[in-house]
């Protein structure tokens, strides 16, 4: 299997972006292979190599990279319309309409941009049904994308590129302090 070409794009990236990837579970050893395109329910890397998607989009690639016509024809013409407003949208009501409707247990839905939306979103819920005002904070969070959740789990960067990413923190900060 060649990998020349994803070597080289995480040689650049390590120069560009902490750990060279833009999260800590990308962060495969020695380095990440690098997408270059999507073909069905495969991606195929900077190489040319193929590889099945497992992880398609975390879930909104349901139907593989290629999409169906129709659906490709949706996509634009929502588009075309404006693709975010930042107010609701009669989209939104059909799509938690749908949800309720094809999921039994969902009564209700809260579309979130984010996980920490979601986890506020979560909070707020459960503060209002329990009629309690303390939150339980856990010290280290079992998410998988946390810096530490486990102390046991190694840190995904290699030692070098820590000392290289968080020397120019630690020089900024002093510098800044001045």
């Amino acid at each position: 299997m060649n990998d020349d070409q994803s070597r080289s794009l995480y040689g650049r990236a390590l120069d560009a972006m902490p750990g060279g990837v833009n999260s800590s579970v990308r962060a495969i050893q020695p380095y990440p292979f690098f997408v270059e395109r999507g073909d069905g329910g495969h991606v195929i890397d900077a190489d040319g190599n193929r590889y099945v998607d497992y992880v398609m989009g975390y879930g909104p690639l349901l139907l593989g990279h290629d999409l169906p016509d129709p659906v490709t024809a949706a996509v634009q013409q929502a588009t075309a319309e404006g693709p975010m407003y930042g107010a609701p949208t009669e989209v939104e009501v059909e799509l938690a309409e749908f949800l309720a409707r094809h999921v039994p247990s969902v009564e209700m839905t809260r579309f979130v941009n984010s996980g920490t939306e979601a986890t506020v979103s979560a909070v707020r819920l459960a503060r209002g049904y329990t009629g309690r005002n303390k939150v339980v904070v856990m010290p280290s969070p079992p998410a998988p994308a946390s810096p530490t959740p486990l102390p046991s789990i190694p840190s995904p960067f290699p030692s070098t590129t820590r000392r290289r990413c968080c020397r120019s923190s630690r020089n900024t900060a002093r510098r800044s302090r001045r």
